[in-house]
C-alpha cells in the first residue's frame, strides 16, 4: 500500500471548510424512542394474524407450482418422442462414424505426438 501524504493542507483545509454541522441533541429523545418501540410492538401483536393469510397463499402457490410441475413431468413421459428403428439405427451410424473418424490418427490430426526434432 502506498504511504498517505502527511502534509496535505490543501486537504486538510477542504474538510474543515466543509465539516458537516453535527444534530442538535433533543432533551427527549430516549422518550421519543421508547414510544416509537412500544407503538411497534402495538403494531407487532396486530400484525399476527397476516402470518396465517401469507402462509396460506405460500401454500396454495406452493401448492399450484408442484401441482404445474408435476403435469408437464407426466405429459412428457406420455407423450414423449421415441425414434422408430431406422431413425435409431441411422443415429448410432453417425455417432460411430464420428467416433471413429475422431479416433484414427492421421497426419492432420496427429497434434497429441510430439515431432522428432533429433535431425537437427
Amino acid at each position: 500500500m502506498s504511504e498517505l501524504p502527511t502534509n496535505d493542507q490543501a486537504l486538510i483545509n477542504f474538510l474543515k471548510q466543509n465539516r458537516p454541522t453535527a444534530p442538535e441533541a433533543t432533551l427527549d429523545l430516549e422518550e421519543k424512542i421508547i414510544a416509537a418501540l412500544d407503538t411497534d410492538d402495538s403494531l407487532l401483536s396486530e400484525s399476527q394474524q397476516a402470518p396465517v393469510a401469507t402462509k396460506t397463499l405460500r401454500l396454495v402457490s406452493s401448492l399450484i407450482a408442484v401441482g404445474l410441475t408435476l403435469f408437464w413431468m407426466g405429459y412428457r413421459l406420455i407423450y414423449s418422442s421415441s425414434l422408430s428403428p431406422s431413425e435409431q439405427a441411422q443415429l448410432e451410424g453417425f455417432i460411430e462414424s464420428n467416433w471413429n473418424g475422431a479416433m484414427e490418427e492421421t497426419q492432420e490430426t496427429s497434434w497429441l505426438t510430439i515431432p522428432d526434432n533429433s535431425q537437427d
